[in-house]
């Protein structure tokens, strides 16, 4: 038809960009409500969404690094981050909506077992893929 086609890269870097701001400006938001109710469950989502910009911090610099074809360290460092990240952000999300169903916050060793045990699974499919 000889219609005008887009180059597809500037829209997913802006794409990314505004994913990374919003789940910023959704951190703070949640820390800034943490601050001033004091409820357990707003301090556990804005971890979970500043997980989720460190984990698209770190695949769009694993995506540079596959692109620039540097092996090595670096890129096994950025994997494990994003891996890290991803599962930390579940788990944050779910604490923190188990604590608004239940009324009551979560201890802290239960907060420590479960971020724990999202860094061990994700050690676990880290190696598991290796």
């Amino acid at each position: 038809m000889g219609g005008q086609t887009i180059d597809v890269l500037p829209v997913l870097v802006a794409q990314a960009a505004s994913e990374l701001l919003l789940s910023l400006l959704l951190a703070g938001v949640f820390f800034h409500f943490h601050r001033a109710y004091r409820h357990t469950y707003l301090r556990h989502w804005a971890l979970s969404w500043l997980a989720f910009a460190f984990f698209l911090l770190a695949s769009a610099a694993s995506g540079g690094t596959l692109v620039a074809r540097v092996p090595g360290p670096r890129l096994a460092g950025l994997t494990f981050v994003v891996v890290v990240a991803g599962y930390l952000q579940i788990v944050w999300l779910l604490l923190g909506a188990w604590e608004l169903v239940r009324a009551q916050a979560a201890g802290r060793r239960t907060a420590w077992l479960a971020a724990g045990g999202a860094v061990a699974v994700g050690l676990a499919a880290l190696a598991a893929s290796q």
